[in-house]
């Protein structure tokens, strides 16, 4: 098996190294000024017992190779630019899979341009870049989900199985397709509330804007619901939320979690600044097609912090053209 991961960022590097940890053949398709980085690649748990995983010689690629038999998109949704579009249109038919968050709209867009199925998964894997080395976070007994009913190709089966061998569990599953967006609206709008305050303690203690958030939670439920199935456990959770409740959330993690606490915090309230805008009009888009308004997350979303996505250097020529963004 020859895996590219599309995005050499903290996630990919995740997924990557497990993957040539158990001698998967791995390249990471990155952006053409870091194609000349010849750093090492380290993964650092931060539950469980600690053991750094390195990949000494990291394979940086500039174009998905014609002897790739299955890729793992790693990039945000407002990293799909036109270069990397490019890119993917050039690639072998095969398999992609999608880790990140894939609302209905980005999945026909994906589907459009490779010749190959789209597959969705759900991973459960929150992960940093942190002086140098990748940390990550898997909840205990997670697993990452990857969309069953277009079948279950064998090269996918062999991924799952080496993923299974690296201890980052992963399984067939049914519905994936629809859980990942509808899980995703589910919860946007506490990460766009995060996102807003800076931090977990700002956010809980902005009476107005916790309220403003748990509003919109309710808003983004009902629209979940008519897009796919959110767990009776997390719905529930969800619909019953409150300050106070958020507050104790918080405080405890801090004192029995802290270093994944911090992770989530940065992951949500910093990193994921742009992505939250792009999904927040797909997700507004989707209300509209279903009939519905939001108008309390309209509201939040306003209220935004802005992020320009990173933009790859302008293609020179027909080559350079295919360059992807990592």
């Amino acid at each position: 098996m020859h895996a590219v991961i599309i995005g050499a960022g903290a996630l990919g590097q995740t997924y990557g190294v497990h993957l040539a940890s158990v001698g998967v053949r791995v390249s990471f398709l990155v952006r053409p000024e870091r194609m000349s980085e010849r750093s090492a690649f380290t993964l650092e748990r931060l539950t469980g017992k600690p053991r750094p995983l390195t990949l000494q010689q990291p394979q940086r690629i500039a174009r998905i190779p014609d002897d790739a038999n299955v890729l793992l998109l790693a990039v945000r949704r407002e990293q799909l630019n036109d270069a990397l579009e490019r890119t993917l249109q050039t690639a072998p038919s095969v398999p992609l899979v999608a880790l990140t968050p894939v609302l209905p709209q980005s999945e026909a867009h994906l589907a459009g341009l490779i010749r190959g199925p789209c597959i969705v998964a759900l991973p459960t894997v929150a992960a940093r870049s942190n002086a140098g080395r990748t940390q990550f976070f898997v909840p205990p007994f997670a697993k990452t989900l990857i969309e069953s009913e277009l079948g279950q190709p064998e090269i996918l089966q062999q991924l799952i199985d080496a993923l299974n061998r690296a201890k980052l569990p992963a399984a067939w599953s049914r519905g994936v397709r629809r859980r990942n967006p509808a899980t995703t609206i589910a919860f946007y709008p506490l990460t766009l509330g995060l996102s807003i305050a800076g931090s977990m303690d700002r956010f809980t203690a902005d009476a107005e804007l916790c309220s403003s958030t748990l509003t919109a939670v309710r808003e983004a439920l009902q629209l979940a619901r008519r897009i796919g199935p959110v767990t009776p456990p997390l719905r529930l959770a969800l619909r019953v939320a409150n300050r106070f409740l958020l507050r104790v959330l918080v405080a405890s993690a801090r004192f029995v979690a802290g270093p994944v606490t911090e992770l989530l915090e940065e992951h949500f309230a910093t990193k994921l600044v742009a992505q939250h805008r792009v999904l927040g009009d797909e997700i507004l888009e989707l209300a509209r097609q279903n009939g519905m308004s939001m108008p309390r997350l309209a509201a939040l979303l306003g209220r935004a912090p802005c992020a320009p996505a990173p933009a790859l250097q302008p293609a020179a020529n027909a080559e350079s053209a295919r360059n992807a963004h990592d």
